[in-house]
């Protein structure tokens, strides 16, 4: 079973590849004390690395195309998106792209709070074409899109998790006046407090595709898992369950004023009585998905339509453990080899299933994080050469004795970084070398009758 990981940045290769000769990295806080400070000194294709702590700013990228990330960027390691903070302290957006930026300005591995605003509490994004991945974008507010704001941009989320945020409309993201905005691999859950479309909230959009999406638990008066006006909004492989709203028939996907849905591969399930509700002239496909009350679960009001394709089913989708958000399929669900055979997001040699969860796969073509190392490894010290702090990140297959220590070129010992009994996992620790000159040094990582070493550079 498979769940929606924050998956690996091997995407980071293709990042760095594509910058021009000369990009730089600054470390902040180590070249440049606060993240804004080093949007001023950056250049196009420069990456700002951030390491560990809550930075409490809000940040605006002022034109720059440029990488924005925490040292899950080069680590890979979860752990770093939780402890790289970006607090907006309710002082306006946390984050803001609104000078034509390109698909080139990322920002990668944060958790983004606290932001309040009018327009986005969390991300506020107008006229740019942004990449927003593994993120967290929590306890945020605005009149409309809590966790974020797109308005007429072209931008990207990738494996990002959006929730407990409010807003009167668009509890998770808004969209208004967009093209071709894409949600992949998201978890939009727990937003409330809104007025229209608790998770999502979609306004005159063309080509918004959501793709292996949870949309969970979200609340609002009116289509608590989404509202949708005038736009075009495919949902492919998405798992959209126990969202809620005041009027027991608009708990799920609220349509009006001619939008057009297509929803495929998907479940759509405990969203109050009725699933989807449709009005205004609205329109809306369903192929392929498992849909609570079937036909029926489908309320349309006035000159509407419905497309009832093939290969729907009204079929307790048999979660794992909803009440504890596990939404896996458990193995005898009928959702699993249930949708559509010829589908191109089919991951492995057998039937695509329905939902944002896969039961099994043979070939996993969107690989997961690794949380517990497949051995035990000490990985590159980051940054290095370093003139102040440098993080170390040693990983242990199973629990073990484990010893860090570092040594002058000479052999001898300078300091003991960690010794005692580790559990599995991945562990990071700072190095200061304040007290220390410069020169060369050994990291050496022993447990268990493994032992590796590091070089790092401190310079002066």
């Amino acid at each position: 079973m498979r769940n929606i990981p924050f998956l690996p940045l091997i995407v980071c290769v293709l990042i760095f590849a594509n910058t021009p000769l000369f990009a730089v990295i600054l470390n902040v806080p180590d070249d440049c004390e606060t993240i804004q400070s080093a949007i001023r000194s950056s250049d196009d294709g420069d990456t700002v690395l951030v390491q560990p702590g809550e930075y409490v700013e809000n940040i605006d990228y002022s034109g720059k195309n440029i990488t924005i990330a925490s040292l899950f960027l080069t680590t890979g390691f979860e752990g770093y998106i939780d402890s790289t903070i970006i607090n907006g302290n309710g002082a306006g957006s946390v984050v803001t792209f609104e000078n034509e930026e390109t698909e080139d300005a990322f920002l990668t591995g944060f958790t983004v709070q606290k932001g309040r605003a009018e327009f986005g509490g969390g991300i506020f994004c107008t006229e740019s074409n942004s990449s927003i991945q593994y993120c967290k974008i929590t306890q945020n507010h605005a009149n409309s899109g809590g966790g974020a704001f797109l308005h007429n941009s072209l931008t990207t989320f990738n494996n990002c998790k959006i929730y407990n945020n409010t807003a009167n409309n668009g509890g998770g993201v808004a969209l208004d006046s967009c093209m071709n905005v894409e949600l992949n691999y998201c978890i939009i859950g727990y937003n409330s407090d809104v007025q229209e479309g608790g998770g999502l909230f979609i306004e005159e959009s063309e080509d918004i595709l959501i793709t292996y999406c949870l949309i969970i638990y979200n609340f609002a008066e009116i289509g608590g898992a989404a509202c949708c006006f005038d736009s075009d909004v495919r949902y492919t492989n998405c798992t959209i369950a126990l969202n809620s709203s005041n009027e027991w028939r608009m708990g799920g996907i609220f349509v009006d004023n001619r939008a057009y849905i297509f929803i495929k591969n998907s479940i759509l399930w405990f969203n109050g009585n009725r699933q989807i509700y449709i009005t205004g002239g609205g329109r809306i496909g369903v192929d392929r998905s498992d849909i609570e009350g079937g036909f029926f679960g489908i309320v349309y009001n006035g000159v509407s339509y419905i497309y009832w394709g093939y290969g729907n089913i009204d079929e307790y989708p048999l979660f794992v453990d909803y009440e504890n958000c596990d939404f896996h399929l458990a193995s005898d669900s009928p959702c699993i080899d249930a949708g559509d055979p010829h589908s191109p997001f089919d991951p492995d040699s057998t039937i695509t299933d329905m939902g944002a969860y896969y039961f099994h796969q043979e070939v996993d073509n969107v690989p997961e994080i690794i949380q517990y190392p497949s051995a035990f490894i000490l990985c590159e010290p980051y940054p290095n050469p370093f003139n102040s702090t440098t993080t170390i990140t040693f990983g242990l297959d199973k629990s073990a004795p484990a010893r860090l220590a570092l040594y002058d070129m000479s052999g001898r010992e300078v300091r003991t970084l960690f010794d005692g009994y580790s559990q599995a996992g991945f562990h990071s620790l700072n190095l200061n070398a304040d007290d220390l000159t410069s020169g060369f040094y050994l990291v050496r990582f022993e447990t268990a009758g493994f032992m590796t070493t590091r070089e790092i550079v401190l310079i002066r």
